[in-house]
């Protein structure tokens, strides 16, 4: 967000690359700290990792959906429920991204909770 707060519209291909790297290290930053967590109980647990990455990348495309429907006329009620919307099948997509690979550590985390107690 930075370069177009700054109006830094002509970015060198450098700046592009570094931006590149910082968003997915800003993708990378929630997961691998759930990660920490994870690997405590679930072997494997970095798969998150990139799951999660792929989800979150996937559902912030829907922030850019009500670009097109929306200017300087459109009324603030029409502007607040199409970002309500786009917000919620960021949601959406995110839950389904990620419920497999959640489904996967839950179980795995199950197995290793009743191997422990027997």
């Amino acid at each position: 967000m930075l370069p177009s707060t700054l109006g830094l519209f002509e970015l060198s291909p450098l700046a592009v690359g570094l931006l590149f790297v910082g968003g997915l290290v800003l993708l990378a930053s929630i997961p691998t700290l759930q990660w920490l967590v994870l690997r405590r109980t679930v072997r494997n647990a970095w798969r998150w990792i990139p799951w999660n990455m792929v989800a979150w990348a996937a559902g912030i495309l829907w922030t850019l959906a009500p670009s097109p429907l929306v200017d300087e006329r459109t009324p603030i009620e029409v502007i607040t429920g199409v970002y309500m919307a786009a917000g919620l099948l960021m949601a959406v997509t995110v839950a389904a991204v990620t419920s497999v690979p959640a489904r996967h550590v839950i179980r795995k985390s199950m197995h290793n909770s009743e191997a422990a107690a027997n």
